[in-house]
């Protein structure tokens, strides 16, 4: 952060409101005691009390304070979206709470990661299940076979073995063509998934016996030793 400009670097802005990193730099002291002093810093910065910021930027603070409210209203409509029914009054005996849970138009029914987003703004949550093609089937990295039957063991160690997609392959569009993605492959080919709880909801890639996996406009590649990288296509 420059203090004189209020210039913010681009990885800050991916991550905050340009309208809370002024507000931070407004309140930021010259000396900071962690943990002691984080919590009222938090309570400053993300109050409703306006702050007498120079004329310089005196505009430049009202333009981000008005595309803050705007996008914080339209992270509160997406995850209306996610957001159960009121539930009738008048439900019989004969009903239970899955009636309740049913989406009809199936907006959340997808994957959890999907919803995540919506709501979170939170990149670094995407996460998925990393296997790899096996003769027979879909295994482990560094294992040979493929893994058995699929029951509620298997499924609930399956669900550990996962893996980030890069920072700079989840911001913007992008991120929501790659789920769209991610979504078709899992309805095509691990549809079978929904019948257990551990994998439901969860986006996955089963990468070939390479490593690699055609993802959009981005080819990946997972090696135990070096983990997962990317490469845009040309």
């Amino acid at each position: 952060m420059d203090s004189v400009s209020y210039d913010f670097d681009k990885g800050s802005t991916h991550v905050y409101q340009e309208y809370i990193l002024m507000r931070t730099e407004f309140y930021l002291p010259g000396e900071i005691y962690i943990p002691k002093d984080v919590s009222d810093l938090v309570q400053k910065v993300y109050s409703d009390t306006d702050i007498e910021i120079e004329e310089t930027y005196r505009k430049a603070y009202e333009d981000c304070k008005i595309e803050y409210h705007a996008h914080k209203q339209n992270k509160k409509f997406q995850a209306d979206k996610f957001a159960l029914a009121n539930p009738k009054h008048n439900v019989g005996p004969d009903k239970n709470i899955s009636k309740w849970l049913e989406n009809s138009n199936n907006i959340a029914e997808l994957s959890e990661t999907k919803g995540a987003c919506e709501v979170r703004d939170s990149a670094d949550s995407i996460e998925l299940i990393c296997l790899q093609e096996k003769v027979g089937g879909y295994g482990y990295f560094g294992d040979k076979n493929a893994l058995g039957e699929l029951d509620n063991n298997l499924a609930k160690e399956i669900a550990k073995h996962t893996i980030k997609l890069p920072t700079g392959m989840s911001y913007g569009e992008n991120l929501d063509k790659y789920i769209e993605i991610l979504e078709n492959y899992y309805i095509k080919y691990l549809r079978n998934w929904d019948k257990y709880t551990w994998l439901k909801g969860n986006l996955a890639i089963i990468f070939d016996k390479n490593g690699d996996f055609d993802l959009g406009n981005c080819n990946l590649n997972y090696a135990e030793k070096l983990g997962l990288s990317y490469e845009r296509k040309e």
